[in-house]
């Protein structure tokens, strides 16, 4: 019988993907052996990540296909009880390096309501739970809330575009989740004394559940990042984990290094440990666009992230850069640790170059404005290393 909720659940999810003569086959097919997986258009493979199709027709044909056949099939094969030796490790390949690109996906009403988003998110984080997985759990925990957060893409396609001044502050946006309750809703709170996660914590608006994840009470001080300007940002100012740089409204993805708006990219995070060949001297960074060490084809990754930084180059608009660093790879001028908000930059020039497979790609200088507070290194201070290693022991 305890079998039986799980069972009926996932049922209902497929029926309402799946016309029933497929589902029934699909079923048949789960039983003798894993399907072939064919994610047609979704064949990029970008630091361990699937790049999704832009085309919205193409997103949800890909993302239904996903679903069923890698997210649900996996979903049961790993149920308490069946051996894992029977799942094929392409399939656990194709689920991560699916769910990897997935922070980076554009969502909107209407792809969660032909795909059912929700129900794959809460499929994909019990199978990271089942795969001892729990950083990754919390990270789709994480886009799961933000997503019901944003009415699952509706509030991004109402909203006008904002102008950020670049001396006053943008008060926190308020933002409506879908009520109900949460995993994280039920999990146990820190002391509003916490160095880390209280209320003056280096990682004040999140909890720490199965690692660190928005916190559903504080969804009201959750700042919409697609603001073009510092968006209520200090130069100087900083982030243990993007998880925070998102709440403060610094940068949008988990993953993602660039994000995309209407009249070019809103920020960037320059990475110290990425094996891009970006050149950085604090106040000129050369920034590499998708595939610079992937990329095996003669033509440019058409990328949501190198078509925004493009854009950006023609419109003028201000990109807020984030740089981040770490004990091995802190090397000046990126942080010794979490992510710092070094100011705003205008995309200057594009160099299409290629990379040591024969693969094009996209160079773009980045200089940084001079009508600004200048670069501040002072962060993060000894203090604040000292919690960042904290973090992971929570609370």
């Amino acid at each position: 019988m305890g079998l039986l909720p799980g069972i009926s659940s996932t049922f209902t999810f497929l029926t309402n993907l799946l016309p029933l003569s497929s589902l029934l086959f699909h079923l048949i097919a789960w039983k003798m052996a894993d399907d072939p997986i064919d994610l047609e258009g979704v064949t990029s493979v970008e630091e361990g990540a699937l790049v999704w199709p832009t085309s919205p027709a193409l997103l949800e044909e890909a993302m239904r296909d996903f679903t069923k056949r890698v997210v649900a099939l996996l979903y049961l094969k790993t149920k308490p009880g069946r051996g894992r030796s029977q799942i094929h490790p392409e399939l656990i390949l194709r689920f991560r390096m699916g769910m990897n690109g997935i922070f980076d996906v554009r969502m909107t009403p209407a792809l969660n309501k032909a795909t059912n988003v929700n129900k794959m998110l809460e499929f994909a984080y019990d199978v990271y739970l089942r795969l001892d997985d729990e950083d990754m759990a919390a990270k789709v925990d994480s886009i799961h809330e933000q997503w019901k957060a944003e009415n699952w893409g509706a509030e991004e396609e109402e909203e006008e575009e904002v102008e950020a001044s670049t001396e006053e502050r943008t008060a926190p946006r308020n933002t409506s989740y879908n009520s109900g309750p949460t995993r994280l809703s039920m999990a146990r709170r820190p002391h509003p004394n916490h160095p880390i996660f209280g209320t003056n914590g280096i990682m004040y608006g999140t909890l720490y559940h199965h690692g660190p994840t928005f916190d559903p009470q504080l969804r009201s001080l959750h700042r919409n990042s697609k603001v073009y300007g510092h968006n209520g940002m200090n130069v100087g100012d900083w982030f243990p984990y993007r998880h925070r740089a998102i709440f403060m409204g610094a940068h949008g993805h988990y993953v993602g290094g660039i994000t995309a708006g209407p009249s070019g990219a809103y920020s960037i995070v320059a990475a110290a440990n990425t094996t891009y060949d970006d050149r950085d001297t604090g106040n000129t960074l050369f920034y590499c666009g998708s595939g610079s060490d992937t990329n095996t084809e003669n033509t440019v990754k058409d990328t949501m992230g190198t078509k925004a930084l493009q854009k950006s180059r023609i419109t003028g608009r201000e990109v807020r850069v984030l740089r981040s660093g770490g004990k091995h790879f802190g090397v000046h001028p990126k942080p010794e640790c979490g992510i710092r908000y070094d100011g705003l930059y205008t995309v200057a020039t594009q160099l299409l170059k290629t990379n040591d497979l024969g693969g094009a790609y996209l160079e773009f200088e980045l200089r940084r404005l001079v009508n600004q507070a200048p670069l501040d290194y002072t962060h993060p201070t000894a203090r604040e290393c000292q919690l960042y290693d904290l973090i992971s022991s929570g609370y």
